[in-house]
C-alpha cells in the first residue's frame, strides 16, 4: 500500500478546498450534530467519495464527536480505510458477507464510547440502492438515529462500469448535500418491523439522492 493512503488523503483534502459546498437539511442543533449524541450517517456506496468531508467540514467550526466508519475487508475497502485514517476518521472492518457480526458489535461499542457512525448500506458489493439490514440492527442496538444523506456535484466523473456508478467530483465543482429526517429504530423489533424500517431507510435514501440530483439540475446552480 506504501504511500497511497497519504497521497489519497492529500488529494481529497486539496479537492475539498477547491469545492463550494451547499447544505440542505442541516438547520438547528439537532441537525448540526452539536449535542454530542452519536448518530449514524447512511449514504449510497456510489456517493461515498467525498462524504468524509460532510463530517470534517462541520467539525472545522462545530464541536462534535469522533467518527467511525464501517469498511469492507476487501482490498479497496482497506485502502479507503487507510485514507480515512489519514483524515482522522477511524474504521471497523466487516460486511454483510464477511465478519458482519463482529463488525456490528464493534460499531455498537464505538457508539457507546461516543462516536458517530457511518456506513453504506448497499455496500460493499451491492445490489445497488438496496439497504441491507445491518444498519437497522446497528441503530436498534446502539439507540442511535439514522440520518440519510445524499450528495451530488455540479461537475463530476461517473465510473459507469463500476457496480455502484461511483461519482468523483471535478476540481472547483459545487457540491450539494441533502440530509433527511432522522430514523429512530426501537429496541424491540419483530422480523416484519425490521423489514419495515429497512424499507423506510431505502425510501429515504432514494429520496435524498433524487432531491440532491434535482438541485444540480436547477439552472444557475453550477
Amino acid at each position: 500500500m506504501s504511500n497511497t493512503p497519504f497521497w489519497g488523503a492529500h488529494i481529497l483534502r486539496l479537492l475539498n478546498r477547491t469545492m463550494r459546498w451547499q447544505w440542505v437539511g442541516f438547520d438547528g442543533d439537532e441537525q448540526q450534530w452539536t449535542s454530542q449524541k452519536p448518530r449514524i450517517m447512511a449514504f449510497w456506496h456510489g456517493r461515498q467519495m467525498m462524504m468524509p468531508f460532510v463530517y470534517l467540514n462541520i467539525k472545522k467550526t462545530l464541536k462534535t464527536a469522533p467518527m467511525t466508519v464501517l469498511s469492507s475487508e476487501h482490498k479497496d475497502g482497506r485502502l479507503m480505510a487507510a485514507v480515512l485514517n489519514r483524515l482522522g476518521i477511524k474504521s471497523i472492518y466487516g460486511s454483510s458477507s464477511h465478519g458482519g457480526r463482529a463488525a456490528l458489535f464493534g460499531m455498537i461499542r464505538a457508539a457507546e464510547s461516543g462516536s458517530h457512525l457511518a456506513m453504506t448500506p448497499d455496500g460493499p458489493k451491492g445490489p445497488v440502492f438496496e439497504v441491507k439490514e445491518g444498519v437497522i440492527r446497528m441503530a436498534q442496538r446502539s439507540g442511535s438515529p439514522i440520518y440519510p444523506l445524499g450528495i451530488s456535484f455540479a461537475w463530476a466523473w461517473k465510473f459507469s462500469k463500476s457496480w455502484d456508478s461511483m461519482l468523483l467530483p471535478m476540481p472547483f465543482s459545487r457540491a450539494f448535500v441533502v440530509m433527511g429526517k432522522p430514523i429512530y429504530v426501537p429496541r424491540k423489533l419483530s422480523k416484519e418491523q425490521l423489514e419495515g424500517y429497512r424499507g423506510q431507510l431505502e425510501t429515504a435514501l432514494n429520496k435524498v439522492t433524487i432531491d440532491v440530483d434535482a438541485l444540480i439540475a436547477v439552472p444557475g446552480r453550477a
